[in-house]
C-alpha cells in the first residue's frame, strides 16, 4: 500500500510540474546551409527522446518530410488551404539533459492569401502546447491507473473486512454455544453425582436385604432337613 501512495505522489508532483509551464514562441533566426533563415522557436521542458520524436512525427504530418543532417524540411505543405509544392519548411531541435528546443522557418514571403510567419509561429505553438497537454494526460491516465489500482484493494479490503467480521462472529457464537454447552455438562455432572451417591446407598441397601434373604432361606433349609 505504501508503494502505491508513493507512486500516486510522484505522478502528482510531476504534474504540479508541468502545470507550471508555459508556451512561449519567440522570434529566431537559424543558418541552414550557410543561409539565415527567420522562424520561430520554442523550448520544451521534458524527455528530450520523447520530444524529437514527437517532433519528427509533427513534421511529418505536416506534408513531405525529409532528414537532411543537422536539420530537417518539408516540402508539399498547405498554408490556409493553398497547397506550396516547391516552397520549403525548415526545422532544427536541439537539446540538453532535461529540455529540448525546436526550430521552424522558411525563406518565403507572406501575401495577402495567407501569411507564413503566423503559420510557422502557430506550428510551433501548436506542437509544444500538444505535447505538454499529452505528457500531462499520459500522468492523469496513470494516476488513474493508480488510483484504479487502489479502489480495487480497497474493495479488497473491504470483502476481507466483511469476512472477518463473519468469522469473528461465528467464532464468537460457538464460543456461547460451546459455555452453554460447558454448563449443562456440569449440570449434568452434579445430577449424575447425585444419582451415583443414591444409587452406592441403594445397592448397599439391596445388599443388606440379600444377606436377610440368604439367612432366611439357610433357616428353611434346616427346617426341612429336620423333618423325619
Amino acid at each position: 500500500m505504501k508503494n502505491i501512495i508513493s507512486f500516486i505522489a510522484i505522478i502528482f508532483i510531476g504534474s504540479a510540474t508541468l502545470l507550471a509551464q508555459k508556451v512561449n514562441v519567440s522570434a529566431h533566426t537559424e543558418r541552414v546551409n550557410e543561409e539565415r533563415i527567420e522562424g520561430f522557436k520554442s523550448k520544451i521542458d521534458g524527455d528530450v527522446d520523447d520530444i524529437i520524436s514527437q517532433w519528427t512525427k509533427h513534421l511529418r504530418s505536416l506534408g513531405k518530410y525529409r532528414a537532411k543532417g543537422t536539420y530537417s524540411a518539408v516540402v508539399n505543405f498547405s498554408i490556409d488551404n493553398i497547397l506550396f509544392e516547391d516552397s520549403t519548411i525548415y526545422a532544427t531541435v536541439s537539446s540538453d539533459e532535461s529540455s529540448a528546443t525546436v526550430w521552424m522557418g522558411s525563406k518565403m514571403e507572406s501575401t495577402d492569401e495567407y501569411s507564413v510567419s503566423e503559420y510557422l509561429k502557430s506550428s510551433v505553438y501548436n506542437f509544444s502546447k500538444r505535447y505538454y497537454m499529452s505528457v500531462v494526460q499520459r500522468q492523469i491516465d496513470e494516476a488513474e491507473r493508480a488510483v484504479q489500482i487502489t479502489n480495487r484493494r480497497h474493495q479488497r479490503l473491504v470483502k476481507d473486512s466483511v469476512e472477518y467480521v463473519y468469522k469473528r462472529n461465528s467464532s464468537k457464537n460457538e464460543i456461547v454455544r460451546f459455555k452453554q454447552l460447558i454448563e449443562k455438562n456440569e449440570l449434568e455432572i452434579i445430577v449424575l453425582d447425585e444419582k451415583l451417591i443414591v444409587n452406592k446407598n441403594e445397592r448397599d441397601s439391596v445388599l443388606v436385604e440379600v444377606g436377610r434373604m440368604k439367612k432366611i432361606v439357610d433357616q428353611h433349609k434346616k427346617r426341612k432337613n429336620l423333618i423325619e
